[in-house]
């Protein structure tokens, strides 16, 4: 039987010292595994690119798609040769014109409401495609890239007319832009929303304007396709430009607890992102960190490392680049001999001066490359 391969990315699980990881839960299969396993450090690739896809185990300067494009591979949109593609965000503006936060999040009911009447937005030239949780494309057949387009979340307290769209198509776009106003402002979840008190969902804006861009095949580079469960619309995007197979994992969620049961293995190689533990300690959430690490081991790890056949590698990224390695990486292996490990796989590691460190790159390609080709 083929051996399978899991890496898991799991960024905000390491912290600092402070947070005691030496006091999180270990049960006995994790004591076993790490038996078998090597801790290494990791240094992350230079900037520049499309960062996610090395978590893919592909320099991210091989890469250069925006967040239009990303989006749009995210939802499989696959339009005419040239086009260009926006991410159109939901957005709200106040009376005064001005860029505000939505509060409280929209509701699914009011997300759909605003799917129908985004599609009624389209034109000859300006194509919206729905896309999901109040994230859409807009796809402008043979556009231009000489166009700027503002980051919603940049403008924020600032007025909306010192953030149009500038350059080739702008009128059609400030047309698309006050078109949405006057569908949104209409709709009758807006007026009950001012009603409580709350901000309206008013506006629609595109930004991350680009084209599908040259990728490299990295399906073939390593010999065989991956896997890649996350709910990142950006990941996802990038997976599917490299030949792999994205997979929406918003559902495998219990709030904002992952359900580690549904996190199954569908090819030889699989990536699974989970932003569970950046969402848990943003909030100071660290007994219900240790109770979701708890789940892992005893949900996801216990009946994976019984038939030992998979290889798993766990990396997490250090929350700040100020220790000697930018993360580190846990790897399970069923057929390594026993040993009392080195080095813990906590933020302790991160200072270690005796820990080897690679590149994450690297870390992650070896991981995913199949045996056929080595």
């Amino acid at each position: 039987m083929a051996r399978k391969t899991v890496v898991w990315i799991w960024p905000g699980f390491l912290g600092s010292p402070e947070d005691r990881p030496w006091d999180r839960f270990e049960s006995s299969v994790w004591r076993d595994a790490v038996t078998r396993s090597k801790v290494v450090g990791l240094r992350n690739p230079e900037p520049g690119g499309t960062d996610e896809a090395a978590y893919l185990g592909v320099e991210p300067r091989r890469i250069d798609l925006k967040e239009g494009p990303l989006v749009a591979s995210a939802f499989a949109i696959e339009p005419p040769h040239r086009s260009v593609m926006m991410r159109v965000d939901i957005a709200s503006i106040d009376e005064n014109g001005r860029f505000q936060s939505i509060r409280p999040r929209p509701r699914p009911n009011e997300l759909k409401e605003i799917e129908n009447a985004l599609l009624r937005l389209s034109t000859s030239r300006l194509i919206p495609v729905a896309g999901d949780e109040g994230v859409h494309v807009l796809v402008w057949e043979d556009g231009s890239l000489d166009l700027g387009l503002h980051v919603p979340t940049d403008a924020e307290g600032r007025a909306m007319r010192d953030n149009l769209p500038e350059g080739d198509g702008e009128v059609m776009l400030r047309r698309f832009i006050d078109d949405s106003v006057n569908l949104l402002r209409e709709l009758p979840f807006n007026h009950e929303r001012i009603e409580e008190g709350q901000t309206p969902i008013n506006v629609l804006w595109p930004w991350g304007a680009g084209r599908y861009e040259s990728t490299p095949d990295a399906a073939r580079e390593r010999g065989r396709p991956v896997s890649v469960a996350t709910r990142d619309l950006r990941m996802r995007g990038v997976a599917r430009q490299l030949g792999d197979f994205p997979v929406n994992a918003a559902g495998w969620y219990r709030g904002v607890h992952p359900d580690w049961k549904c996190w199954t293995i569908d090819h030889e190689a699989a990536v699974f992102e989970s932003d569970a533990w950046t969402q848990m300690r943003r909030y100071g959430k660290f007994d219900e960190m240790a109770w979701a690490f708890e789940r892992w081991q005893d949900d996801w790890l216990e009946p994976i490392w019984a038939e030992q056949e998979t290889v798993v590698t766990v990396i997490a990224p250090a929350q700040e680049q100020d220790g000697t390695a930018d993360g580190i990486a846990l790897t399970f292996d069923p057929e390594w001999p026993r040993a009392e490990p080195m080095f813990p796989f906590d933020e302790r590691s991160l200072d270690e001066r005796r820990l080897t460190c690679e590149n994450l790159v690297d870390v992650i390609h070896a991981q995913l490359r199949s045996p056929a080709i080595d």
